[in-house]
């Protein structure tokens, strides 16, 4: 097999785009996307029309996709977990919340560099449930504790860096600040929240993020944003950003933003 070939190996290689093909072409994202045209004339997700059910519904009724789509997200959040720790110190933290943290490849990647810090690691439960191997591989699984809810209801309190990666582009602007709003509730005056997201450019330009864009419109009614747009979400669920840290992992430009709780 060629080199090109190896890149839709198993999954098991590095670098296989094996899971991602199969997860962009199978039904779950392949479907909403015949969609497209009624998408863009109304603004509006068309995965319900398409699939007979929102998405993550979908998935939990169709094992062999959700398998797919899984590994193939985890690959691409390890890639992008790996640029944030490489540019984002959190040395001097001591209680790090994940919240939607998934399989905890960003949080395990984290402590890692902060010796004295210990994590939590939030989301639904039978996704936390699934994250036990993943953080015992990881060698950091003592040092995090797995709490299952909504973060749509709370967040666990306590923490003075709350992760937020790769959740709040998943929704519009409402659910994005009741997100933020529950994290501001759980925290004392000065802990930080880091968002970690690709922007969209202030001004037109090229970007990978457009395509991303669509992407969450088309299945999900959520959005990409701006670093304006982000800035003011923030300020309105009582954050002020201090500083935006990039975090490249070409094509798409990662960035944290880091705030403080007003």
């Amino acid at each position: 097999m060629t080199a090109l070939g190896a890149q839709l190996s198993n999954g098991d290689a590095a670098g296989s785009l094996g899971d991602l093909a199969i997860a962009f072409t199978a039904p779950g994202h392949w479907l909403p996307y015949g969609r497209l045209l009624d998408v863009v004339r109304t603004g509006q997700p068309k995965a319900r029309q398409a699939l007979g059910s929102e998405p993550w519904s979908y998935y939990a009724s169709h094992p062999e996709e959700r398998w797919h789509f899984a590994r193939a997200m985890g690959s691409v959040s390890a890639k992008a977990s790996e640029a944030v720790v490489r540019h984002y110190d959190v040395a001097r933290c001591r209680r790090i919340v994940d919240v939607g943290g998934s399989q905890g490849m960003l949080l395990a990647g984290l402590l890692a560099t902060a010796p004295s810090a210990t994590g939590v690691l939030f989301d639904l439960p039978e996704v936390v449930d699934g994250a036990r191997d993943a953080l015992l591989a990881s060698g950091q699984a003592d040092r995090v504790e797995l709490v299952g809810g909504d973060f749509f209801e709370r967040v666990p309190a306590g923490g003075d860096l709350y992760l937020l990666k790769s959740v709040l582009h998943d929704w519009d602007d409402e659910r994005a600040l009741q997100i933020l709003r529950n994290v501001h509730r759980a925290t004392a005056r000065g802990a930080r929240v880091a968002v970690i997201e690709g922007l969209l450019p202030s001004h037109p330009a090229p970007s990978y993020v457009h395509l991303g864009n669509l992407l969450m419109l088309v299945q999900l009614g959520g959005r990409e944003r701006t670093l304006e747009h982000y800035t003011d979400l923030l300020v309105e669920a009582g954050f002020v950003l201090e500083r935006t840290v990039p975090a490249p992992c070409p094509p798409f430009p990662w960035t944290v933003l880091e705030a403080v709780r007003a």
